[in-house]
């Protein structure tokens, strides 16, 4: 698995190029009943990390762009507004309003909170929808937490992806939290998560995934090979 930098993650979508579609309400969720389903359902650990890396992980950075972003007199050039309603050293809150800028649609809104150091940071994403050419995200409430220093991660909330081919919606909850690997991999040392009822057990290089009685330890890389956002529709 990549690394869990997520925190900011929806801040990247600023770059995405926006289309129509998506949903304003929370979908029903499917949960797992297989370790086959489990593995499928790990893919929206990937949809988050994929934007992510879109806009970057370095917090400091981000927030400068952020703020660079929401105070730029041609924001939502496309239609839609946007507004501040707090801004501190340590809190930004941005409400989106069907803001189009630069191909982009945002509507929702999004409160970051750091850290002294900006080493440790809190997300908070109510009723946010994200679309692009090619996938729609929104999510009535996610909430992402890291810490830098200590470099762990935790993810709460739920979302709904929709693609050229496919519909999902997912609940996600951590019951531990997620470690980086310390040996230069893109691995999860050790942590807890639940996805659609699924179980996620890591312990680097493995994965261990549960589901009801049944049981499958996979290396985290087996995972990583089976996923392709690129993939064509079948």
């Amino acid at each position: 698995m990549r690394s869990l930098t997520l925190s900011m993650v929806l801040m990247g979508s600023f770059f995405l190029v926006g289309c129509g579609g998506g949903s304003s309400s929370k979908s029903q969720v499917n949960t797992a009943t297989t370790v086959q389903e489990a593995e499928k359902n790990y893919e929206a650990l990937y949809a988050l990390d994929s934007l992510n890396e879109i806009f970057g992980d370095d917090p400091t950075l981000q927030k400068s762009k952020l703020i660079q972003k929401s105070e730029g007199e041609d924001f939502c050039a496309g239609g839609g507004s946007l507004s501040m309603p707090l801004y501190s050293e340590n809190e930004i809150k941005i409400v989106f309003d069907k803001c189009v800028d630069d191909g982009t649609y945002l509507d929702g809104t999004f409160w970051v909170r750091f850290s002294d150091n900006e080493q440790h940071y809190y997300t908070d994403l109510k009723d946010v929808t994200i679309k692009d050419a090619e996938v729609s995200l929104y999510s009535s409430h996610l909430v992402i937490e890291e810490d830098d220093i200590e470099q762990w991660t935790t993810i709460d909330g739920d979302m709904k992806i929709t693609t050229q081919c496919a519909s999902n919606s997912y609940e996600i909850k951590t019951l531990e939290k997620i470690y980086n690997a310390q040996d230069g991999s893109d691995n999860a040392e050790r942590g807890i998560l639940k996805i659609n009822g699924a179980t996620y057990t890591f312990d680097n290089p493995y994965v261990t995934i549960q589901v009801g009685d049944e049981q499958q330890r996979v290396l985290q890389s087996s995972l990583d090979a089976g996923y392709d956002d690129t993939e064509e529709c079948s």
